[in-house]
Order: C-alpha cells, then structure tokens, then sequence
C-alpha cells in the first residue's frame, strides 16, 4: 500500500491496532517514500506496537505520484498530453504525494495456528494535527524540524515514532557528530525478531566513521547477529541494494571488535535477532573524525599518500582489526594474504581480497605459509572453506578448498587438504604443495574465505602467499638455481668474475658437472625403485582396509545394534500419551526382539504387522507436551491396522520414546545407532507431522519442519533403501 498526505507540510502517523502473524515467515513491514526501513512487525502480541511517522519528503522523487496522475498505474482513462512529459508532470502538481509504503508478506503454507485463532494484521494511517505537541518519551525532539512535523532524537536503544518501546525498531537516520548505538536501553534485554538499522553518514568534508565497542557484547552467538556494512544501500534496509556492499558479522566471539574500525564511506549498522534468547546486547560508540594516518595507524606504516599499509593479518583502515572482515584490494605482481592474527577465527567469516594482477596474468599461484581450518568430520558437518573465483564472484569458483578428516574407525590424524575445480574432481595437497589456477580471459582473481556457523574448538585460519608473476619471489617463495630475489624479483645472479676462463677450468667444470650428473641419475634410479615398493605396499595396505571398512558398514546394517522394541497396537492407544520406554519395560509391556531373524520369525509365525512412527519431539524434554502427536499416532494406527487387515494387537508399534531406552545413555546410543535398520525392516512407514507448535519455541512445526531434520530423512532413507519408494 502506497500511503499518499497532501501538500508540503504533511506528516502521516501509521499505527497498527491488531497483529497475529507466523514469526519470522509472515510480516508486516513500514518503508518511508525513499525507500528506508522504518518497522518490522511480526508474531502473535497483545501489546502495543510501536507508530511510525513518515513526513512529506521533497527530495525523494515520486515516480508514482506522476504514474497515478497520468493514469498509467490503476488503468483509468486520464489523458497522456501530447505535448510532453513537462507539460503531464505539471498538470499533476496538485496531487498527493506518497509518504510511506506498507508491505505485507507472507510465506507459501497457509495460515493454521493450533489452536485456531484470529490471524493478520489491521492498522491505521492518519493525518497528524500540526498544532499537536511532540510528545518525545525517552528522547529529544530533532533540532531544525518544520512545526508540525515531530521527529523524535532517541535515548539510546528507544524506539518508535515517539521513542515509547525499549526496543530498537526499524532504520533510524544519525544526524549528529558522534553518539552511542544501543539494541535496547541499559537494564533491559533487547526484542524477539528484532530488525533494526542505524545509518551514519560521514557528510562530506573528508570525514571517516569511528566505530567501537564499550564493555562487552552480549549477543547470542550465531542465531542474533550485529553487522556493520559500508555502505547505506543494504538488501532487506533500503529499496536499492548495493551488492558490493561490504559488510562484517559481527559476534561476542569476533575479537576484531576489540580495536575501533574506520570506514570512509557512509556506514550501515544492522541487528538482528530470533525469536529465542533475548540478552543486554551492546554498547556501539561511534562518531566523525578526520583522517590521520600517523595518530590512526596501529599495525601497519603511513605512505606517501597519508594511507595506512597493514602489515600481514591486520584490517582496516587504521590496521587495527586483527581478524579479515569485508573485501580488501591487492594490486601487485604477488603479496601475502593472512586471515587475521587472532588464535581463534570467528563464525560467520566473509572475507574478500580482489587480486588484480599488475601486469594481467592468466596463471595464479598460490603456497601456503600455513592452514588451519575446521574440516568436515568429528564435531562438524561442514568446512570452513577458501574460494577463487576467476574474474569477480560472477559463477562458480575455479578452486575450492577445504579439508577433511578422513572417514576411518579411530583416525586421531591430521585432516586431508582437498581441492576441487568446476569439473567436481577432487585432489589432495599439503602446505608445501604450490597451487595453480588458470584464470582463463578474467586476468584477475577473488579469493572468498567462509566460516560456518559454529567452530567446535579453536582454528588460527591461513597464511598463503599468491603471485600472478613466474619471478615473483620473497622470504618463503624462493628463487631458482643461479637466480636471486632483488625487490619481490627473480634475477640472473652476477657472474662471480669477470675474468676470461681458461680452458682447464672449464675441463675441470665439465668434470664436476658429469659426475653431479651421475650421481642425480643414480639416485633418481633408487628413488624411482623405493617408490615403486612404497605404493604397492600403500595400495595392498588400503586394499585390506576398504575391505574391513565394508564389512564393518555390511554388518552394521545387517542387524541390530540393540535390541527393537515395540508395543502391541492395542496397548500403545490405550496408552493414553506418549510414555517412556523405562515405564512401559517395568509393567511388562514391551515386546523385545534382538535380532532380524527374530522378527522374521515372528511376522511369519503370528502374522504380526510392524509399524514404524517418525516424528520430531515438540519440546527440549517431551516429544509431546500437548498430545497432539499422541492423537495423530493412535488415527495413523488405527488405519495401519486396517489397511494390513489384522487387528491392533497384532500390530507391533515402534516410537522412539516407547522403544528407545532414556535413562541408559550407553543403550540409549547404540539404539539411535540401529535407527536405519529398524525402519528398514517395518511393515510400514509412517510419518506423523501434524501442524504444530513448539513447546518451547513457540515455532511451528509440521511436515516442512519434520524433513529438515537430518534424522528423520536418514530413517525415510533407510525405508526406501530396502522396501523402495511405494
């Protein structure tokens, strides 16, 4: 909705009376006429909501205003004057102008709250009385603001039209020279679904924007999220997205907060949070300064251009970030490119580093100094990985690397560096091998460092070395036999005299050089012939080991790990609710089979049918709080009954907390271990994911959610694997 107020000196006051929404998909957001983010509602609340005020702007140009006029938006019949879009413009003048856009929006499941309740949103939009007073609560009315048109100064972490919510909400413009950012005030926890957005311009005049952090950030590691971009035009806060804006996740783990950052172009501060923790947050100071490269300068040396130059794993423009953060441009025939100096890299990491090569090469090397990534294995699913990309981030990268351990009972190795191309092959290296990438027609390069969301333990990141050029040398990438390295060059080394020799010293040269020669080819012949021994030794050794691994896996999945229990069908509806295993185990109800042979056995003997029901729990400790899934389980049996034509007590039901003991960790693992091949050997397969909502979490739940967990796609999995699709 596009909301219109009349002439030059109007304000509009949008305020929302009801608001039941499905947070965080469905929402109801408030834009000013340029396009700003102003307010974010969602969820299900009976409080208040906080107003926007949206004035007359007349720099904004309103290509709707002329559009509607001109009758070229709602199809109407007014005229398109022929003599020019000057002469329509002006016959439009007197129209309305937009103030405010209001967009609601909403995922593609339908609307189905449990239980069922009044769902949407109702608002008001209205003309604000000129002679009304301001009426600023936990703040101070703007300086220089037209009578009328109230815009509130907000205490730190206020907000709304009227500073009245101790929350932030929406983007709020900076006005001043300096000040502080709060997500809430001091003594409260910040909002649910928070969206907020702080814009500082730098004004002209060569100003650069100061940012620091006062006491400690207390943010919720990787679900709530504080970042900082260069740049006012930020997807999400703003109608036009820049996309090379630069921006640094910020989190309570990222100690490259520790030092101020310096940024020359207008800045965008944004946070956001989820619907689960709320904490203090944080404590932002900021304010203009001018540029001096000789009081600002922390890790790094002043050129003649007053810049900084960082030295090695330092940032910023005052080299004071000790972790890589947003893109940096390299221009040079080869350098060093260090993620950072901290003994622990953040989550989250999206570093760049734009390559151009001076002069243009179509050949990038790279050599490690040293490596140290999470690799997938162990504690985590993915790696944290290094893209190059050919050109800019245009397409797929040309190189991939990362690492991983490998997939063998008790490996307590290092972890395997691999790289992979476009084509999907994969290669193995280590830290002394020289990488190269073919850039292709690009003749530059984009180097992307990722880190995911969670760091099981402490990973320092990477040292490399890149060079565009063949001579390009340094320290640890050294020349060639008879070259030296003169300014990061190869160079022919100087002749050690310049006399004339004779001809006996050059007998004597073509002697030593025979016998040089002799002696390399003898120890090529040996080298060549302990290698050969070496790798048929390595390939009979991994030979025997695949083998085992096979075998090992086979009988895995050949049997149960633990005993399968179940519970007749009859007993498990009378049941009443779900009901631990241990409960049901001591009355005598469980049904146990130890191996496959004995429900085999058993389904011939007495025609036993058995049912398998997968399900995600509905709390941290309760798989079913409400009995929501308890009611669905009893319907789904009923019809699993009469679908196999037997009564319920020859059905055999497994659930997870009826057949899975709880008390007993070490039993308790080796039945979630047996999870495949218990519901690969059922009778029948059945999901139960019912609209829902979270106990704990208060988020839906249903089936969308019940195939994002990695478990119950591994049991679906396992069931098609044996029994197919049908």
């Amino acid at each position: 909705w596009a909301v219109a107020a009349p002439g030059t000196r109007s304000c509009v006051d949008f305020e929302v009376s009801f608001l039941s929404s499905e947070a965080p998909y469905d929402r109801l957001e408030v834009f000013d006429a340029g396009g700003t983010l102003r307010a974010t509602y969602l969820g299900r609340s009976g409080a208040a909501q906080p107003a926007v005020r949206a004035c007359f702007d007349d720099a904004v140009d309103d290509e709707r205003r002329v559009a509607t006029c001109r009758g070229l938006l709602d199809g109407s019949d007014v005229a398109d004057p022929e003599d020019g879009s000057d002469a329509a413009d002006a016959a439009c003048d007197g129209v309305e102008k937009t103030v405010l856009y209001v967009r609601w929006a909403t995922d593609a499941d339908d609307e189905t709250p449990v239980p069922p309740v009044r769902v949407g949103f109702a608002a008001t939009a209205k003309l604000v009385d000129l002679a009304a007073p301001c009426g600023c609560v936990h703040g101070a009315e703007r300086d220089g603001a037209n009578p009328g048109e109230c815009s509130c100064v907000c205490d730190p972490g206020w907000g709304g039209a009227f500073c009245e919510v101790p929350y932030c909400v929406g983007v709020v413009d900076l006005a001043r020279d300096g000040g502080t950012i709060r997500a809430a005030p001091a003594g409260h926890d910040y909002a649910s679904f928070a969206r907020c957005g702080w814009k500082i311009s730098t004004r002209g005049a060569r100003n650069r924007v100061a940012l620091s952090f006062d006491g400690t950030i207390d943010v919720e590691p990787v679900y709530d999220s504080l970042r900082v971009y260069a740049s006012h035009a930020v997807e999400g806060y703003a109608a036009v997205a820049d996309t090379a804006a630069a921006g640094a996740m910020c989190t309570p783990s990222n100690t490259m907060l520790k030092a101020p950052m310096l940024f020359e172009s207008d800045v965008l501060v944004t946070f956001e949070s989820d619907g689960l923790v709320g904490r203090s947050g944080f404590e932002l100071n900021w304010a203009l300064v001018k540029p001096d490269c000789a009081s600002q300068c922390v890790h790094g040396s002043c050129d003649v251009n007053d810049a900084c130059i960082c030295e090695a794993g330092w940032y910023g423009l005052d080299c004071a970030a000790n972790a890589c953060f947003g893109p940096t441009k390299l221009s040079a025939r080869g350098g060093r490119i260090k993620s950072g100096n901290a003994m622990d890299y953040a989550s989250l990491m999206v570093c760049t580093w734009v390559l151009d090569a001076d002069p243009p090469s179509r050949i990038l090397r790279l050599r490690f100094r040293s490596i140290d990534l999470e690799p997938i294995g162990r504690e985590a699913v993915a790696a944290d990985t290094i893209k190059v990309y050919a050109g800019g981030l245009e397409g797929l990268p040309v190189r991939t690397i990362n690492a991983r351990i490998p997939a063998i009972p008790n490996y307590k190795g290092p972890p395997k560096w691999l790289v992979r191309g476009t084509s999907g092959g994969v290669d193995t290296f280590t830290s002394d091998d020289e990488l190269e990438v073919d850039l292709g027609d690009a003749r530059s390069a984009t180097i992307v460092f990722n880190s995911d969301a969670a760091n099981p333990k402490a990973y320092e990141g990477f040292d490399l070395d890149y060079a565009f050029s063949a001579d390009y040398c340094n320290a640890v990438w050294p020349c060639g036999p008879l070259y030296v390295c003169e300014d990061l060059a190869c160079v022919e080394a100087p002749s050690p005299s310049s006399k004339k020799k004779s001809s006996s010293d050059d007998t004597a040269w073509i002697v030593v050089v025979a016998i040089a020669a002799s002696l390399v080819f003898l120890g090529a012949v040996g080298w060549a012939v302990k290698f050969y021994r070496s790798t048929r030794k390595m390939e009979t050794e991994r030979a025997v080991l695949v083998r085992d691994q096979l075998n090992e896996a086979k009988s895995l999945v050949s049997d149960f790990q633990a005993p399968f229990c179940t519970i007749a069908g009859d007993a498990f509806v009378a049941l009443g609710e779900l009901v631990p295993h241990e409960v049901l185990r001591d009355k005598g109800a469980v049904r146990v089979y130890d191996v496959t042979a004995n429900l085999k056995k058993a389904r011939a003997d007495g025609e036993e049918v058995f049912v398998f029901l997968s399900h995600q729990w509905l709390a941290y400790d309760n798989p079913d709080p409400e009995g929501v899934h308890f009611a669905a389980m009893t319907h789904a049996v009923g019809l699993a009954a009469a679908k196999a034509g037997v009564p319920l007590s020859k059905l055999r039901v497994w659930v997870d907390i009826v057949s899975i003991p709880q008390v007993n960790r070490s039993s308790q693992r080796l039945a979630v271990a047996s999870l495949p091949t218990f519901a690969s050997c059922c009778d029948l397969f059945i999901v139960v994911a019912p609209d829902a909502t979270h106990h704990d979490t208060l988020l839906k739940c249903d089936s969308k959610t019940f195939r994002s967990r990695s478990w119950c796609r591994a049991e679906i999995s396992a069931c098609w694997a044996r029994n197919g699709t049908e």
